[in-house]
């Protein structure tokens, strides 16, 4: 085969052990010795793996951010990370010139503009090489789509064989889920700006510039809460917390040396 570059379709590539980092490292030189492309975790990027896929022809690397609220990721997609980790591990990429790709979607339940300004904001300063932008997918059996269902907030079919499944999933063309604090054609209108807000070509509006409730500190309050406790009380089976609180351990990436 006449292969140029490897593609790896793994969402968590770097998610291994480090023998088997290093037995990747040893076959991929001598038996293949192609560029290769990954995608993986904020949460699994060091110096130590940077190093290695370095070594080994790695041409880029897709991270998905999701979005750049904190509070949406924690609370609605179960994500850690702190926008000053993601931060970190991109400016880390890109000291092994190693080219990124930053992966988010907008149109959660429960999520506000701000959330989205959130994103744009934070690829603005962390400048990854690409960014791609798509519409949440409410594939049916996801806590997602159970949520949106059951909120009323997509609409499903009736049919033998396809019952409760949304009729028409569009990762670019138009929301999935109804948001009742963004209209549809808002989002596909930011959907449409979203790299030129980033570019500085449009303005982020004024009321965007600081950061949104749930980021930062600054208590969300009520915004948002019904999604999160409903899929609070998903993951717990039915026990659901009064508070919606966010919980963000923020630890920085640790040295290679360190690294178990």
């Amino acid at each position: 085969l006449d292969l140029e570059i490897i593609f790896f379709c793994d969402d968590n590539f770097l998610q291994m052990s480090d023998s088997r980092v290093d037995e990747f490292n040893e076959l991929w030189a001598s038996e293949v010795n192609l560029p290769y492309w990954i995608n993986t975790a904020v949460e699994t990027i060091s110096y130590q793996r940077l190093d290695m896929l370095k070594r080994t022809g790695c041409a880029g690397i897709g991270l998905g951010i999701e979005s750049g609220s904190e509070w949406l990721r924690q609370n609605i997609l179960r994500k850690p990370s702190t926008n000053k980790r993601i931060e970190k591990a991109l400016h880390m990429i890109h000291e092994f010139d190693i080219r990124t790709t930053a992966n988010s979607m907008i149109g959660f339940p429960g999520e506000y503009e701000g959330d989205i300004f959130e994103t744009i904001k934070l690829f603005k300063n962390t400048q990854p090489k690409s960014y791609d932008l798509s519409f949440v997918a409410p594939y049916i059996g996801t806590p997602i789509h159970k949520i949106a269902m059951e909120m009323g907030l997509i609409e499903t079919l009736d049919k033998p064989g396809f019952r409760g499944m949304a009729p028409q999933i569009s990762f670019r063309g138009k929301p999935g889920i109804f948001n009742p604090n963004i209209t549809s054609e808002r989002l596909i209108q930011i959907s449409k700006d979203f790299v030129a807000y980033i570019e500085g070509k449009i303005p982020i509006p004024e009321v965007f510039l600081d950061p949104v409730p749930g980021n930062e500190g600054i208590p969300r309050g009520e915004m948002g809460s019904d999604v999160s406790n409903a899929l609070r009380a998903m993951a717990n089976n039915g026990c659901s917390d009064e508070k919606d609180v966010l919980y963000i351990e923020d630890k920085d990436l640790v040295h290679e040396s360190e690294i178990v």
